[in-house]
């Protein structure tokens, strides 16, 4: 049955393209379009009109090549919503050639010493790479787990569906970030030894199409059960089709992470700059870059869309121009797969974790660089692995509130802590009538066994204690705050 709406939005459609100009409309590679997938079930013995490629037909969704195509699809009454199939592109900057291989300081920056030397064993996890392929014959990636993936540039039921392989460079640096082999005397160490990389290739070139990245989403989610999705990529349009995949994954529990975005070459940050898809909606992590001075990379945007920062610039990373062969790259688009790592490892560590305790682990585990909270430069602040993990090893364990000599006085203990650590503790007690009473503070360097201690004083029955645990040296936080009440008058 034609449903004449349909052709009033059709119309607005497009009207907006030519109002757009021919130049945006000669780039639009067709057009994606949902159908009405009740219209289909009852047609699926007829051709669709149009001759629709599937994108991923359990959730109705095709691409046609021309505006004819989505009138018949309209007159047949089986057309549901329509877009143009707009352009991706891949976020990264030209490689910066004058770099020393073997240096990676943005490891240190995060912290990355300190995941290392607790010897850490982590469940496998699987993350998706929406991107242009791996070289997987790359020396550093020998050991890593890489599955088989999909190639959506390649036409269905052929060969070339198969082939993962990376004409770009760019999938397989950020598969370098994440799963780099460490410890084998080659290249460069990635964050997240156990993950498993899933090759979700859309790219054969800087951009690709936004319908590859939807059948690529759906994919790694229905038939990859990816944990987590690495989205180094990015559109300023605001695609439909691409939101409802998005909050399809995210319903199914899976970490989605992609980079904010950048600035065009010569371009200054307004502050307010235009908002980069996926990266954007809600259930994403979008990732700004910083530089290794902690300053926010002049090319990051800046906007509603940053959760979190990452070092984004001069990093060093896996080519594609042979085995053993390495590059420095920048780009918000290789901040992103830090934070993927990072969602990997803290999925490894508690399997239990959702979606959005990874979000909220990773925002309150970040180091502050800008305006005190949230801000639209560094978002909630820049990544840090080790106290990320500091606060996974800590979920199971409370500080001791040991009471001691007269009423009102308590010791805490807490312990777990690297030996001869420096440690900033930070305790507020406040009355029954929410009004802060006493606040204690001292830095405290460890003891052999990895304990530190403060004195509490004015306490009563019914009190709340709110504990702070600090790095002495950084001031980034070494455990999520305890709160708790004060039950001994004695």
């Amino acid at each position: 049955m034609k449903r004449p709406d349909r052709w009033a939005f059709l119309l607005g459609l497009l009207l907006t393209a030519v109002l757009t100009g021919s130049a945006h409309a000669a780039e639009a590679p067709g057009y994606l379009v949902r159908l009405d997938r009740s219209d289909v079930t009852l047609a699926a013995e007829e051709p669709l009109p149009g001759d629709p490629e599937p994108v991923w037909t359990p959730q109705g969704i095709y691409t046609v090549a021309e505006w004819s195509d989505v009138e018949a699809l309209a007159a047949a009454g089986v057309l549901d919503h329509v877009e143009e199939d707009s352009i991706v592109t891949l976020a990264d900057l030209p490689d910066d050639p004058a770099w020393t291989a073997g240096q990676q300081p943005e490891l240190s920056q995060i912290g990355m010493e300190y995941v290392w030397n607790r010897d850490l064993t982590a469940a496998p996890v699987r993350v998706g790479i929406v991107d242009s392929g791996l070289y997987a014959g790359h020396e550093d990636l020998q050991g890593c787990t890489v599955l088989p993936g999909v190639n959506f540039c390649g036409e269905e039921g052929t060969a070339e569906r198969s082939d993962t392989s990376d004409e770009v460079g760019h999938g397989t640096f950020v598969a370098g970030i994440i799963g780099a082999v460490t410890s084998n005397a080659l290249g460069g160490a990635g964050l997240a030894p156990n993950a498993q990389l899933v090759p979700l290739k859309c790219f054969t070139a800087k951009t690709g199409r936004m319908s590859d990245v939807v059948a690529a989403i759906y994919c790694g989610v229905d038939e990859y059960d990816c944990q987590v999705l690495n989205l180094s990529l990015g559109s300023v349009t605001d695609s439909e089709i691409l939101r409802e995949a998005v909050a399809y994954a995210a319903s199914r529990g899976v970490v989605l992470v992609a980079a904010s975005g950048n600035l065009d070459p010569g371009q200054s940050s307004t502050g307010d700059d235009a908002l980069q898809y996926p990266a954007a909606y809600p259930e994403v992590i979008g990732v700004g870059a910083i530089q290794l001075s902690g300053q926010v990379a002049s090319f990051s945007r800046q906007n509603a869309g940053v959760f979190l920062t990452a070092p984004g610039q001069d990093l060093y990373g896996l080519s594609t121009a042979g085995p053993d062969a390495y590059k420095a790259g920048s780009g918000t688009s290789y901040a992103a797969p830090m934070v993927s790592a990072a969602a990997a490892v803290a999925l490894g560590l508690d399997p239990d974790l959702t979606a959005e305790q990874v979000g909220t682990l990773l925002r309150e585990t970040t180091e502050d660089l800008g305006e005190p909270g949230y801000d639209w430069t560094y978002g909630w602040g820049a990544l840090r692995m080790d106290a990320l993990v500091m606060a996974l090893e800590d979920r199971w364990r409370d500080p001791a509130l040991v009471p001691s000599g007269e009423g009102g006085r308590a010791t805490v203990l807490w312990d777990g802590l690297p030996a001869d650590t420096a440690v900033q503790v930070l305790g507020a007690v406040y009355g029954t009538d929410g009004c802060l009473t006493a606040l204690s503070r001292k830095t405290v360097q460890s003891t052999w066994e990895g304990t530190v201690s403060l004195a509490l004083e004015g306490l009563a029955a019914g009190a709340q204690i709110r504990l702070f645990f600090l790095d002495g040296t950084t001031g980034v936080p070494l455990s999520q705050a305890w709160t708790g009440a004060w039950e001994n008058a004695a």
